[in-house]
């Protein structure tokens, strides 16, 4: 996707995901955000392997697509989601870092 020009860095990813059985159960055993793990904005595990769109890029067992994250990026985290400014005290953060701002950094 980077050298098509789809995405500049990878936190401007939206990743989708078509696994085979066996990928699905050791995606789903990850405890972890998955997404903070690949270093996207948006990872989806959609249908099955078979039920992938054509535009999908196909592997053994994994069908992708990648494609540009919709939304504003946080000035923290450098996360892309419609999601920033939705608090109204830090309206270029992320809810996940408004929070933590507000936890452990406001007086």
């Amino acid at each position: 996707a980077r050298n098509e020009k789809v995405i500049g860095k990878s936190l401007n990813a939206s990743v989708t995901v078509y696994p085979t059985k066996e990928v699905r159960q050791l995606l789903a055993s990850i405890e972890e955000d998955v997404k903070q793990l690949f270093i996207v904005s948006e990872f989806t595990i959609a249908d099955d392997y078979e039920k992938a769109s054509e535009d999908a890029q196909k592997f053994a067992n994994v069908a992708i697509i990648v494609k540009q994250a919709e939304g504003e990026t946080c000035e923290r985290c450098w996360v892309v989601t419609p999601e920033v400014g939705k608090d109204s005290e830090h309206p270029t953060l992320c809810p996940r870092c408004a929070r933590i701002v507000k936890e452990h950094y406001s007086a």
